[in-house]
C-alpha cells in the first residue's frame, strides 16, 4: 500500500490474482473507498477474462499471460467480478471486491 498522491488520503493498492481450475485466487479483495486498485491477473491453465460490470471493466487474458486492470474504488459496497467467457457469475470463476468507507 502506498499513497496515491502526496498529502492525499487515498492509497494505491496492488493485488496479484491467479485464475486457475476455474477459480480466482484470492477470490475476495477488501479496499477503502477512494483507493486506486491495481490488479495483476494471470491466467494459468487456459484463456480467461476478468469482467466487473459495475465499473465497466473487461480484460481478456490468454493462457500463461498476465493482464492488468486499474480503477478507482468510488462507491462503497460488494462488487462481483467473474469470467464472462466461462459462462458468467453463475457458471465460471467468481470473486468479490469489497469497498468499505474510510
Amino acid at each position: 500500500v502506498a499513497p496515491a498522491s502526496p498529502g492525499g488520503s487515498e492509497s494505491l493498492r496492488r493485488f496479484s490474482l491467479k485464475i486457475q481450475d476455474d477459480k480466482f485466487s484470492p477470490d475476495t479483495i477488501i479496499v477503502n473507498k477512494g483507493d486506486i486498485i491495481n490488479l495483476t491477473i494471470t491466467a494459468v491453465d487456459k484463456n480467461y477474462d476478468f469482467t466487473q460490470p459495475d465499473y465497466g471493466l473487461k480484460r481478456s487474458i490468454a493462457k500463461g499471460q498476465t493482464g492488468v486492470v486499474e480503477f478507482g474504488a468510488g462507491t462503497a459496497g460488494k462488487f462481483t467480478f467473474f469470467c464472462s467467457a466461462c459462462g458468467g457469475p453463475d457458471k465460471g470463476p467468481v470473486g468479490y471486491i469489497i469497498i468499505v468507507e474510510r
